[in-house]
């Protein structure tokens, strides 16, 4: 892959914030801060390419998974908590019984301008969007090679995108190549954004713009048609189409470029890209904090809300969300996710040798996934530094989420699939020996008293905790207004699609 160099940042980047008219108050917001033209740049490879990675870049913003996305869609369900008067640190307040009913719903804090607003979530999302529509402008008119690529990368990542606006908004803007010039548009229901969605991932897939991961071409954290098909199928069960999702799920599967690999390598710096993760966040490990996409497709390392807010206290962290109660006793006995996602009393820290994690009533458990490396493993990288790709779309997905698509049509490949994951999480080798040992789905079920379906809730809740999709597949599913938890949260159906639009947004907006 090309060799991404600072330039992006002095000129590439530049360029596309004064032509998206990004600033830290508003997208909307015009700021001109280079002279470079927009109309003589975008013409060769190499400009085209930094235009792309360019539109990478803001996964890894503040707003997204550097820090605050995957924490805060899975903060208003019954997997994690807070603890009043302990959010404080690099957010600089703490909690009182008032914020702390706001933040248990999946806010941080409304007046939170870096979450909400500003630099975070919404702001994020659509600094990508507009990021992606420069480059599917201006590329037709450019001299560049490897078009065709270039273009399913960015619509990927525009479908992305908007799939985080439509499942967190229930009012946003439609921006595409043909209306980002505009200061003026119009605020509509994200129902009508759906459709957009999955005409830019079937344009990839009808088109073959992208590679399959096994063909030339294919680049490690860049966009491939595995990860278009399973985005697509997850867009499809957030919409309950679920039949179409199916075909989608098992091209993936029957192309067999992916696997499982261990539980303990599971979102940590020796699992990074590897044959589980389809698509995944790129966190370099040198030190810094920039959010321009370096070598290889991946951001420096940055501060992280894993490291610095939810590590155990033990290690001078400020643990400040916790595990619930209700998530620790969800996961079996022998189930090596439990050792290996979460910290209880008496636990080693894996990044702190020689520490020992001392549950009390306060911090009785603490998250230990996705931060299971710890800034202390690499000492250059500083305290508070996250070094772990974030993943998007793991192989474990893609089987879980097929068997779901069949649960009623195939139960047998639906048990096949799940007694896969659930092979690797009690460390068995193969299915076979998985039943001989009575941890075989169909024991579960027995023991249990569960259906199907329910042993699928499970394993996604056990195996996808704190990793932004909890909240999502509640709703979809219909769990969330009967959840007790979310409930004693105060969750309502009418909070489904809660977040505020940024005032700063409205107020640029000339529609309004």
């Amino acid at each position: 892959m090309t060799e991404i160099l600072n330039i992006i940042k002095k000129y590439s980047l530049g360029i596309i914030l004064s032509l998206t008219a990004f600033s830290c108050n508003s997208f909307l917001d015009v700021e001109v801060i280079d002279t470079v033209s927009p109309d003589t740049y975008y013409k060769t490879t190499e400009q085209m390419e930094k235009a792309v990675v360019a539109a990478y870049s803001p996964l890894n913003n503040f707003g997204l998974y550097r820090q605050f996305y995957g924490v805060v869609s899975d903060i208003g369900t019954d997997d994690l908590t807070t603890l009043e008067g302990r959010f404080q640190g690099y957010m600089t307040y703490n909690i009182d019984n008032t914020d702390k009913v706001l933040f248990d719903r999946g806010f941080l804090v409304t007046n939170d301008t870096e979450m909400i607003g500003g630099g975070g979530i919404y702001n994020s999302l659509y600094e990508g969007i507009m990021r992606c529509n420069i480059v599917l402008e201006k590329l037709p008119a450019s001299d560049a090679t490897g078009k065709e690529q270039m273009e399913g990368e960015v619509r990927f990542l525009r479908a992305l995108y908007y799939q985080h606006i439509v499942n967190l908004w229930s009012e946003g803007v439609l921006v595409t190549e043909e209306n980002y010039g505009s200061q003026s548009h119009p605020f509509i229901s994200t129902d009508e954004i759906v459709p957009f969605i999955e005409q830019d991932l079937k344009t990839i897939i009808e088109d073959k713009l992208l590679p399959w991961s096994d063909e030339s071409g294919f680049a490690t954290g860049r966009a491939s048609m595995e990860a278009t098909k399973a985005l697509l199928a997850r867009h499809y069960l957030y919409e309950k189409q679920v039949a179409k999702a199916e075909p989608l799920l098992r091209e993936v599967i029957n192309r067999g470029n992916y696997s499982l690999i261990p539980v303990d390598l599971i979102w940590t710096i020796e699992g990074d890209n590897s044959e589980e993760g389809i698509f995944e966040v790129q966190i370099d490990d040198s030190y810094g904090g920039g959010n321009i996409y370096f070598d290889d497709n991946k951001n420096s390392a940055c501060v992280s809300i894993r490291n610095t807010f939810i590590g155990p206290t033990t290690t001078s962290a400020y643990q400040n969300i916790i595990p619930t109660k209700d998530l620790v006793q969800e996961f079996e006995e022998g189930d090596l996710r439990k050792k290996n996602f979460i910290l209880s009393d008496g636990d080693s820290i894996p990044y702190a040798e020689g520490t020992v994690y001392k549950g009390s009533a306060t911090y009785p458990y603490c998250v230990l996934k996705g931060i299971k490396s710890g800034a202390q493993a690499n000492p250059v990288i500083g305290s508070g530094q996250q070094t772990e790709n974030f993943p998007i779309i793991r192989y474990t997905d893609v089987l879980l989420m097929h068997a779901e698509t069949v649960v009623d049509s195939d139960p047998q490949t639906a048990m096949e699939e799940i007694n896969q994951v659930r092979a690797r999480a009690f460390g068995y080798s193969s299915v076979q020996e998985l039943t001989d040992n009575g941890k075989d789905v169909a024991s579960y079920m027995t023991a249990t008293g569960k259906s199907l379906m329910e042993v699928i809730k499970h394993e996604r809740r056990v195996e996808f905790c704190f990793e932004g999709l909890r909240y999502f597949d509640l709703v979809r599913w219909g769990d969330a207004a009967s959840n007790a938890i979310m409930l004693d949260k105060g969750w309502s159906p009418a909070l489904a699609k809660h977040y505020p639009i940024p005032l700063e947004d409205i107020n640029f907006n000339n529609s309004f």
